[in-house]
């Protein structure tokens, strides 16, 4: 019984620390993306949208955009 709490409290105990580490060493990034129109005028993010989808006929002025946007 001591045996597999100890082993449980070392693999919980390891996890937290690989976590919080990460957390610490890692930046946090910023995206200053809010909305569509934001996404088009901010130059330095690539993006691409697939041929017949809602995106390709809002970018191309159509009437047909799907209900979803």
């Amino acid at each position: 019984m001591v045996g597999t709490w100890l082993v449980t409290s070392l693999i919980l105990c390891t996890a937290y620390q690989g976590v919080l580490t990460s957390m610490l060493a890692a930046p946090s990034v910023n995206i200053p993306v809010n909305s569509l129109e934001d996404l088009v005028s901010y130059r330095r993010i690539p993006y691409a949208y697939e041929y017949g989808t809602a995106l390709h006929q809002l970018f191309m002025g159509q009437s047909k955009v799907a209900s979803i946007i």
